[in-house]
């Protein structure tokens, strides 16, 4: 969601993802891409983003690689 959007709408998109995400055949689906569920709050998300990009970008600056 764009930053900013009130957070009724942030927490009711997410209880909708995680009744989603909970249904069997959701994970039979992503599971058929080499996928699987990440269930959590935006919160979790959003720290697991940040650590990711952190932990990449650690790689990347190591590798030398540069942007192209």
């Amino acid at each position: 969601m764009p930053a900013g959007t009130p957070q009724p709408s942030v927490t009711k998109l997410a209880s909708s993802f995680e009744r989603i995400l909970a249904m069997p055949e959701t994970s039979e689906f992503l599971t058929k891409f080499a996928n699987e569920p990440f269930p959590g709050t935006p919160e979790s998300l959003r720290a697991l983003l940040a650590s990711e990009i952190k932990r990449w970008g650690e790689l990347i600056a190591l590798a030398k690689i540069e942007p192209q």
